[in-house]
């Protein structure tokens, strides 16, 4: 978190607002040194298609981190035993 001088600010506010909504940056404005108020989105937006393929790449790399950790979660469930799974489960709500 970038921090900047109130006399700063008051010169370069446009600046910073477009840094923020570009970089989703939050900015701290200070005041004799002391932190006062902060710079932030009022609205978040909607990752780009680069940072979604980020974001699920990293999700895939934990999911395959996890499955190595935990092999036998990762076999499946033969969908005979899975049903009768879930029917032994309604039956315990009753």
């Amino acid at each position: 978190m970038r921090e900047v001088p109130l006399y700063e600010a008051k010169n370069r506010l446009s600046a910073l607002i477009q840094d923020v909504i570009d970089t989703g940056e939050e900015i701290v404005i200070t005041r004799h040194g002391q932190p006062a108020v902060k710079l932030s989105r009022a609205v978040r937006r909607r990752p780009t298609p680069e940072e979604w393929a980020r974001i699920w790449a990293e999700i895939d790399a934990r999911n395959t981190e996890w499955v190595k950790a935990h092999p036998e979660a990762a076999k499946p469930i033969p969908w005979a035993e899975l049903r009768k799974m879930m029917r032994d489960e309604e039956h315990d709500d009753e």
